[in-house]
């Protein structure tokens, strides 16, 4: 019979061959999220009998319209369910179980980032509409010469709040921590640009031989960041994330109090 519950603080190491089975991700990367978070708040779980069969993460985060004000909802992550599992309704019944646990703690409204096409039809079933969107570009040409430093955590959320101004997606200090701790297992970091007079943040993350910019603002800036950090960080190309509406990225599902939320922004998937 599946169970759906919290998950247990003995589930980690499950989990964690969870992930990598669904993910591809090494302990040593799975770590700097289970050292870093209390597993029996944060992990939604499925279980028949003693064997978890899927999982689902989820952050605090804040949605921020444009005419400032602020809902709480929350950011599913590493949702999986195990192989063995699939094709049985066990990830839809785990999300349902999700949402009403995340109403009862005031969240009004459930965001998530699909990772392909057909995931954005399967969540479409389970009520959640395409409204986070984004803007990508290639960039294969270094350019050096433009300042360049790490910054906190602290530093980049303040930057982040100060550079967005339309609806988006607000997280926490401590998720921009773990961003962070994501970039620079990979040998990047979040940054701060100083482009003449222009100050601009960016996260970037090494993937191979591709540098995966996940984030620069404000958006105007972004092929000449991308640019600087290519020439920074490596890589034979750069694959830049800003502002915009040329590509559909996230997702949400209102649990009370729908809005109106077309075109916005979510940024940061940690993925």
């Amino acid at each position: 019979m599946m169970r759906c519950a919290l998950a247990s603080v003995c589930d980690r190491a499950a989990l964690q061959t969870l992930w990598k089975v669904c993910f591809g991700d090494d302990t040593a990367y799975t770590n700097l999220y289970f050292d870093r978070y209390d597993i029996s708040q944060r992990v939604f779980v499925a279980r028949e009998g003693a064997t978890i069969a899927a999982m689902a993460i989820w952050f605090p985060a804040t949605l921020a319209d444009a005419d400032g004000e602020e809902i709480p909802a929350a950011y599913l992550y590493a949702v999986a369910t195990a192989p063995q599992f699939r094709h049985r309704g066990v990830c839809r019944d785990l999300m349902a179980f999700a949402e009403k646990q995340l109403k009862a703690l005031g969240v009004q409204a459930v965001t998530l980032v699909p990772g392909s096409s057909e995931l954005f039809r399967f969540y479409e079933k389970l009520g959640y509409q395409t409204a986070f969107f984004c803007r990508e570009i290639k960039v294969t040409v270094p350019q050096a010469g433009i300042a360049i430093r790490p910054i906190s955590a602290n530093r980049y959320w303040q930057l982040r709040q100060m550079l967005l101004w339309q609806d988006f997606l607000s997280y926490d200090e401590e998720e921009v921590a773990y961003q962070k701790a994501i970039c620079r297992h990979s040998g990047g970091d979040l940054v701060q640009l100083q482009l003449e007079d222009q100050l601009a943040c960016a996260i970037a993350e090494p993937q191979g031989e591709q540098l995966m910019v996940k984030e620069v603002l404000p958006p105007e800036v972004a092929g000449q960041v991308g640019a600087a950090l290519l020439a920074r960080f490596g890589g034979k190309s750069a694959i830049v994330r800003t502002c915009g509406t040329q590509k559909a990225f996230g997702m949400i599902k209102w649990l009370r109090n729908a809005k109106l939320c077309q075109a916005a922004y979510l940024g940061l998937a940690f993925d």
